[in-house]
This record gives structure tokens, C-alpha cells and sequence, in this order.
């Protein structure tokens, strides 16, 4: 049997979404199947009570699972996103969803005992751009296909809201995590042949593309009864009843109803706009619409329960004004329950698709308000000569074959041996005396190495090698990238690792590089995204994140790909480096490579140190106007692209400050709670021999420690170094507490049992099962100044308070 799960943001009936209903829809025909799949949904990350009332209703009909709350996945790209210190921040907050989903499913995959045959996303938001970037670099589902459905995707729906939107790098990154989710996937499914066709257009894709696209009617079904449905008196209602957003076309409806009661004043039906949206400001002007005399007659209604809904539209004329559907399930909805249906023509949805028929089951207009007005008087005179055809088609995954499932990739896979490691940025004699010492111990010590250095650090312009590594002389100071280009070619390979020489491979990066190029024929750059490291604290300062095969975030941003990658050499020779890019020539070849259509892949995790506490890639908009104007010459226009004004906003890191607290700031702290003491010995107390603060819960008690120092107000987020330091335990749980004012025992108990505090911030609960070393990090967002307290206690079931010792390594806050 297929194993098959579905992603999706909202579940009927307890969202209002079309999504929602259509996934109930498949939950139905999937019951009533002749050949049943294995079926789940992956929801968001929601709250307790309501995923129980969800998994209650869908018992015995689908398995419900939900992602996590980023803050509780043990993962430095979820922990920077979760509290605000992944950069590049607008790339991250829309990237959050991606990973959400990415980690809810390695968790479904878990808790379904093993991987899925077939999982599906929808286009919107790029919520599979991360699960589709593990399988392209060989991290997980190897055995499972990856289903993209045509929803609505937010960069189509801005093609038909064209002039409603400020432009931003936020938009620039949804888009493009949506263009990756789309080309990504294995399998593309549409509902309707002309809307793929648009899809097709709108993305440049061609007609290949749309040809392999999957074509399939899904199931129409209703939650109230057809044969209730009265026919219409002589001054029925006219119903919008789809979100109010611009593609929706509400302005249309209200300008047609307020026509039309400039031309039947004394007509005794109205128009109802019930509905709901989140512009508050775009409904206040759709409500301006209409003039002071009509505001009874064109009334918006947003407080209405499904059955109220449900009366109002048996009694009415439904009009669906859209210029973009992917499908609608209200107009065929409507058509079923015998309504009268008035659609928009030029929706590419009902138009140009042979289901509906003009004057037979529907009728349409032509895209325009007085149109609508025209059209709004023929109905009152017409009744639907039939009902529009809902036949459906059988779903695409009943006709797949099962595969043999394995939630995680096999045996590690060897890197090729003849894939030599090039070291550039290496400045001076000690910087590659240490480069040397580090690359001994790296992942990269079994390859050939090269270490491109200026003569004057060599002190002679020979090569010097020893074993497998090579110090290669350079011509001048200061590195030349075509002479890098130069050494590269000469090597006569396919692939070489190019490193910068502040930044350092983690152990995992060699096989996750050869998963990559295992995973994607035709691969061009492999890199990850990348953790800040101090390099003489050894002290983490946040994510910098990479977004790949994304030509928006490219035009505008150093954000392709770190310094240290795997690197196809024929890409590199199409393309070359640029020598006017000065020091950002890297970033300019990455940024082409992606421009150009690069088969980029970045894991969704982190496999790269950067030895620097900056969370900059070097940009300016002189360099990212050079960009832009390369694609307006590609592209052949006339005025190119330098009038832009290009916004250039990977700025973050420059107004980052960060406090570190540390044994120093540890020596004075001072038990506070409980109190007095029961035990006759310290709970909290400094043990550098255990690497921090001891804060020793207690059964029954939670431990809290007060710092001397207190913190400046305006902090966002912090990262928790911690230590379960005894193997003799089940485990202990760390809490961090800012508050305002001092605290006393009774506000400690209350906080202990989960209450919330006026000016307190409590971290949720950091849980280390055994013993060992984590980092976490933690959103804040505090506006004053706080004392500090570091809690200690016992997870959930456990009483042995023998060996609980929760050693606080160090806390790094970033303002």
C-alpha cells in the first residue's frame, strides 16, 4: 500500500480555506476507494488542545501530524531562525516555514515508522523547498517522491495583483522559494489544463514542462444537502464569498452591485460581501466603495456561523469575480447546489476551461465592473440549464508503486579521491601555519590540498609540498581571482572543494558532499548554510544563511552560497570569475551561477564555520547594480538595469550587539529559590571543573539562581551553552528568567506551574536527556532592563534528584 503524506496549513473543518477543504475532500474519496493509500497530513506547529480536537476528527480516516515549534528542535539553523539570529533576516523569516515543515516531516517519517512513498506540498509560500533541498543533497527522503500541487502560488497571484505591492527582498525570497518548490519536485500536479498552461507562462517553464504536468480533477464535495435548495424569487441576493484580497476582485462586485442599484433603485434583494480577510486598510477602502445611501443594500458581513453562510447562499446569486483560480471549489460548490453562478471570464480557470458553459451552467463576464452590472440583470431572468461536470479523476498516487522505504539515507558514501581542496585568503605566515594545523585535523586531511599564498609568506617562489598538501606561490600581495581561475583549470578536474581561509568544514561536510553529487546528476555548487564562530572564543554568533538556486535573492544579495563549496570546474570555466568584483568575486560567480540557471544545491543544515563574528557577506549597491545590469544586457533591453535603485538590506549583523556571560559573571551568582536551602549542600554553586554554574534541582523543586549583573533593555534573543555533566541521571531541564523586578518564592512557585508574569520572560524549557553538551538558543525580545535567573529543574516524571547536575556552560545575548 502507498505510503502517502500530505502537507498542508489548514484542515476542515477548522479553517475556512479552500486548502482545507480540498484535503478533507481526498480524506473522503480516500475512504471510499477501491485501492486506498496509507494516507497522513503534516500540519503546522499548533497548539495542544487543538491538535487533539483535529486528530479526534480525523480518527480512523487519515493520521494527523504537526511540526514542531522551531525553539524545541535541536537544529542551529531552526534554533538561529527561532530567535531571530539567522541572516539574511528576510531570506529567514520566510525560509521558517520551509524548515518547519522540513523537521515536521522527518518527525512524521518517525512516527509513521519509516519514510513515505509519496509526499505532497503545495506551491505556496515554498513550504518544500527545504525538503526538496535534503533530497537533493542526499540527506533524506532518497526513496520517496516529492508531489508540488498548483494551489495559488504568491508569485502568480502577484502577476494579477500587479500594483498592490511595496517590492521588497521579503517578496524576492517568497518568491523564489516557491519557484524552487515548483521546479524542484518530481511530480507537478494541476487541476486544470489552462491554469497549468498560466503556471507555465508565468514561470517561463515552457511547453515540456507543462506537458509532464499530472492533470487531475479533484473531489467536489458539499456539507449541506442539494435537493434543500428553493428556487429563486423575482429580487434574489448577490453573494461574494471568497477572501478579500485584490485577485479576488472585490472591488468589482462592489462597484457592479453599486451600478446596479443606480439602475433599479427600488430593487429589494442586496449584495452581500461575506467574507474575510487581514489588510484592514484594504477593507476599509472597499467598504469607501460604496456611498452612504447604498450601505444597506451592499453590506459586508465577517461574524457568521456555517450554517448562517449556508442559509444565505441557497436564497442568492453567487458571483466569483476572480482574474486567477487555480480550480475554486466554491463556484462548483454553488453550480452543484443549483445556484445561479456569475464567474469571470477572463479567469483562465472558468474561461478557458471546457467544464464551464457560458449560459448552460454559468455565466460569465467579462473581467470589468460594468460588465458585471450587465450580467447581474440577465441572471435575475435565467436559471442554469444543468449543473457544471464534476467528474473526477482517479488521484495520480493511486497509480504509483510502493518502493522500499528507509527514513534516512544508506551507508555514508565515499567522496572521490581525486577531488583536490584549494585554500585562498591566506594572508600571512601565521594565518597558514594555523590553516596548516586545522586542515590536518579537517575532514578535508585524506584529499590533495592546495594552499594558494603570496611568495613574500613563503619566503621563496617555489612549491612546497608535504604529503598531500601543496603551498603554491602567488603572484604579488594581494590574490588575483584569475589567477585562482588559472590554478583551478590547470588541475584538469571536474570538481574541486574552493575554501576561503576563514572558513572550516565540519566533520560532516566530505559525506554530505558526496551524498549531493550522488543524489543530483549535474550538480554545480554544493555548500550549506553557515554557523559565525569566534575564532579564539570558539563562541557561536549566529547563521548566515545561503539561498541557492534563487535568481531573485541573486540580483540583490551576496546570499548564494558561502566561500567554502563544492565546485563543478565547467561551470566555473562558462562563467569565470570577475576580476572588477574586487574582493567580492566569489559572491559575483555565485550570483551568476544562480542567475544563469546553476544546478545549486544547499543542505538545509550547517556544515560550515566561518571564523569571524561578522554576519556579513560583503555588498553595496554599486555591486549588486553590476548585477542586475549583466541580466538587462542578457536580456536585451535597451535602458538596462543601472536606473535601479537597487535597496541592499544584508545589513543585520553590523547593529548586532552581543553580552556574553560567562564564569565570571557565574562566580557571583547566588541561590535564590528554594529558600531557605533544604539540603546540606549547594545547590548552585561554580564548578570550572564541570565547565559552568551548577544549578541543582531538587524533586519537587524547582532550583533558580539570580546573577549579580543585570541586562540592558532592547535584548532579542540568546543562546544557552549547556551541560548535563552526569551520566547518572534521566535527564535535566533548563529554564532562563528575565524579570523587571526582583522576584520572590511565591512568583518563583507560580512560574514553576506555568503562569504568566507581568514584565517576566520565561524561556520554554530546554530539556538534555543524558549526558552531554547543547547549544540552544532562545527568542526574548525584552524592553527593559532585567534581572537574570538561570532555573534548573526535573523533566516530567522524573524524581531521582541524586545526580542532577545542570551546569550552565555559558549565555550569549544579542541585542
Amino acid at each position: 500500500m502507498i505510503k502517502l503524506c500530505l502537507l498542508t496549513n489548514e484542515m476542515y473543518p477548522f479553517l475556512p480555506g479552500g486548502i482545507g477543504r480540498l484535503m478533507y475532500n481526498f480524506c473522503m474519496q480516500n475512504m471510499a476507494s477501491k485501492t486506498p493509500v496509507e494516507l497522513h497530513y503534516l500540519l503546522p506547529a499548533t497548539p495542544k488542545g487543538e491538535q487533539e480536537k483535529i486528530r479526534d476528527y480525523y480518527a480512523g480516516k487519515a493520521t494527523i501530524h504537526f511540526c514542531p515549534e522551531l525553539v524545541d528542535v535541536n537544529d542551529e539553523v531552526a534554533q538561529a531562525i527561532s530567535a531571530e539570529q539567522a541572516f539574511h533576516p528576510e531570506f529567514a523569516v520566510n525560509y521558517k516555514d520551509s524548515i518547519s515543515y522540513y523537521h515536521g516531516l522527518l518527525m512524521a517519517e518517525a512516527a509513521a515508522q519509516g519514510g513515505f512513498d509519496l509526499v505532497e506540498v503545495a506551491d505556496m509560500g515554498g513550504w518544500g523547498q527545504a525538503i526538496i533541498a535534503a533530497k537533493r543533497a542526499g540527506m533524506a527522503f532518497q526513496n520517496t517522491q516529492i508531489a508540488c500541487r498548483l494551489h495559488s502560488s504568491i508569485g502568480i497571484i502577484t502577476e494579477f495583483e500587479r500594483y498592490h505591492h511595496h517590492p521588497s527582498t521579503w517578496f524576492s525570497a517568497k518568491l523564489d522559494l516557491e519557484r524552487q518548490t515548483i521546479l524542484g519536485a518530481d511530480i507537478v500536479v494541476g487541476h486544470v489544463p489552462s491554469v497549468v498552461q498560466q503556471n507555465a507562462q508565468h514561470y517561463n517553464l515552457g511547453e515540456k514542462w507543462a506537458d509532464d504536468v499530472v492533470v487531475e480533477f479533484p473531489p467536489i464535495l458539499l456539507d449541506t444537502e442539494v435537493g434543500d435548495a428553493p428556487d429563486l424569487g423575482p429580487t434574489p441576493d448577490f453573494v461574494f464569498s471568497s477572501r478579500l484580497q485584490p485577485f479576488k476582485r472585490p472591488d468589482v462586485f462592489i462597484r457592479a452591485a453599486v451600478l446596479f442599484m443606480e439602475r433599479h433603485p427600488d430593487y429589494a434583494g442586496c449584495f452581500r460581501v461575506m467574507s474575510y480577510g487581514w489588510d484592514d486598510n484594504y477593507i476599509a477602502w472597499l467598504q469607501s466603495l460604496v456611498p452612504l445611501d447604498l450601505r444597506e443594500k451592499v453590506v459586508f458581513q465577517f461574524e457568521y456561523s456555517k450554517e448562517e453562510r449556508n442559509t444565505v447562499l441557497k436564497n442568492a446569486v453567487i458571483v466569483v469575480p476572480s482574474n486567477y483560480e487555480s480550480l475554486c471549489l466554491f463556484a462548483y460548490e454553488s453550480s452543484i447546489m443549483r445556484r445561479p453562478v456569475i464567474l469571470a471570464g477572463d479567469c483562465a480557470a472558468f474561461g478557458d476551461y471546457e467544464r464551464w458553459q457560458d449560459g448552460e451552467n454559468c455565466l460569465l463576464f467579462d473581467g470589468s465592473f460594468i460588465s458585471l452590472a450587465d450580467v447581474m440583470e440577465k441572471a435575475l431572468e435565467w436559471q442554469p440549464k444543468s449543473e457544471v461536470s464534476t467528474k473526477i479523476d482517479q488521484p495520480y498516487w493511486e497509480r504509483l508503486q510502493p518502493v522500499a522505504n528507509s527514513a534516512r539515507p544508506a551507508d555514508p558514501v565515499d567522496i572521490p579521491p581525486d577531488i583536490p581542496v584549494v585554500y585562498y585568503g591566506v594572508h600571512d605566515r601565521f594565518h597558514l601555519n594555523e590553516k596548516l594545523v586545522r586542515h590536518a585535523v579537517s575532514p578535508f586531511a585524506g584529499q590533495r590540498a592546495y594552499f594558494l599564498v603570496s611568495g613574500q609568506v613563503l619566503e621563496s617562489r617555489a612549491v612546497k609540498t608535504t604529503g598531500k598538501v601543496s603551498l603554491v606561490p602567488t603572484s604579488g600581495q594581494e590574490l588575483g581571482c584569475d589567477e585562482v581561475q588559472h590554478f583551478i583549470a590547470g588541475l584538469g578536474v571536474e570538481f574541486v572543494f574552493l575554501v576561503r581561509g576563514d572558513h572550516r568544514a565540519r566533520p560532516a561536510f566530505l559525506h554530505a558532499a558526496a551524498r549531493a553529487l550522488q543524489a543530483t546528476p549535474g550538480l554545480d555548487l554544493f555548500a550549506s548554510h553557515v554557523v559565525n564562530v569566534d575564532p579564539f572564543a570558539e563562541a557561536e554568533y549566529g547563521v548566515t544563511l545561503s539561498t541557492g538556486q534563487a535568481p531573485g535573492m541573486a540580483m540583490l544579495e551576496n546570499t548564494v552560497a558561502p566561500p567554502m563549496v563544492l565546485l563543478r570546474v565547467p561551470a566555473l570555466e562558462k562563467i569565470g570569475f570577475d576580476p572588477q568584483a574586487g574582493e567580492n568575486w566569489f559572491e559575483v560567480f555565485a550570483r551568476k551561477l544562480a542567475l544563469g540557471g546553476g544546478n545549486v544545491v544547499i543542505a538545509p543544515n550547517v556544515l560550515v564555520e566561518a571564523e569571524s563574528r561578522s554576519f556579513e557577506r560583503g555588498n553595496s549597491k554599486k555591486l549588486s547594480a553590476g548585477v542586475m545590469d549583466d541580466v538587462g544586457l542578457a536580456a536585451g533591453l535597451a535602458p538596462r538595469l543601472l536606473g535601479m535603485d537597487v535597496r541592499v538590506t544584508n545589513k543585520r549583523g553590523q547593529n548586532t550587539r552581543m553580552i556574553s556571560f560567562g564564569d565570571g559573571e557565574f562566580a557571583s551568582a547566588e541561590c535564590v529559590w528554594p529558600f531557605p536551602n533544604p539540603r546540606d549542600f549547594g545547590l548552585v554553586m561554580l564548578q570550572q571543573d564541570n565547565g559552568g554554574l551548577l544549578t541543582h534541582p531538587l524533586n519537587g523543586h524547582m532550583t533558580v539562581a539570580r546573577l549579580a549583573q543585570k541586562l540592558p533593555p532592547f535584548v532579542k534573543s540568546a543562546r544557552l551553552d549547556l551541560r548535563n555533566a552526569s551520566a547518572e541521571n534521566q535527564g535535566v531541564d533548563f529554564g532562563l528568567v528575565l524579570s523587571a523586578e526582583e522576584l520572590t518564592g511565591n512568583e518563583f512557585d507560580r512560574i514553576a506551574a506555568g503562569e504568566k508574569l507581568d514584565k517576566v520572560i520565561v524561556t520554554p524549557w530546554q530539556t538534555l536527556k543524558r549526558m552531554g553538551d547543547s547549544s540552544r538558543s532562545v527568542a526574548l525580545n525584552s524592553d527593559f532592563p532585567a534581572h537574570i535567573y538561570l532555573a534548573a529543574r526535573l523533566p516530567e516524571g522524573v524524581s531521582r534528584d541524586d545526580y542532577c547536575w545542570a551546569i550552565w556552560k555559558g549565555i550569549v545575548f544579542f541585542q
